[in-house]
């Protein structure tokens, strides 16, 4: 007779691999969530929930660049001590970097023809970015389509002191009208 597996211990099984998914999906949502997190404790009413613990970076005292990029139709002002950098990320999406001497985590842009990053299930509010309808999630992740392109425009990973140069970025952002190809 054959040692064969009972059907509760199959069943038991199962159970704790979709457990162990479940978990694990919760707890990547969870994280990516609380990255996005600023306090909101103590607020009066009006009040932004943006603090800075540090120093403003100084937007005046800057010069600032154009940036432009004719395959995107997107064009926008930096920093002009910061550098951009174009890359892949996978084949769904392209990533505009831009990284400061003030900051050790880049603000970036995702292009795609698919879908915005990372904000599937996130709370939006609706807002405009270059004359465009965008999806904002707290001031750091800000989504905008032109045409067939996805933009996300991500300060999520930056100090909450860049957070005024990003919406300086923001406010400078203009589209052009793409090529069907």
């Amino acid at each position: 007779m054959k040692n064969t597996p009972t059907k509760s211990f199959v069943m038991l099984l199962l159970f704790i691999v979709l457990l162990t998914y479940t978990a694990v999906i919760l707890t990547k949502a969870v994280y990516y969530r609380e990255s996005l997190s600023l306090p909101t404790s103590q607020l009066k009413q009006g009040e932004s929930s943006i603090k800075n613990s540090s120093p403003q970076v100084s937007l005046d005292n800057e010069a600032w660049q154009k940036y432009t990029n004719a395959k995107y139709g997107l064009s926008f002002s930096y920093p002009g001590s910061w550098q951009p950098k174009i890359y892949s990320l996978d084949k769904d999406y392209d990533v505009i970097e831009l990284t400061g001497s003030a900051s050790p985590n880049p603000i970036k842009i995702y292009v795609s023809s698919q879908d915005y990053f990372g904000m599937a299930g996130l709370p939006t509010k609706k807002t405009t970015v270059g004359g465009k309808p965008a999806l904002n999630v707290k001031d750091v992740l800000v989504g905008v389509k032109n045409g067939k392109l996805y933009y996300t425009f991500d300060a999520s990973g930056s100090s909450a002191k860049l957070l005024p140069v990003f919406k300086k970025m923001l406010a400078s952002v203009s589209f052009k009208q793409l090529s069907l190809k």
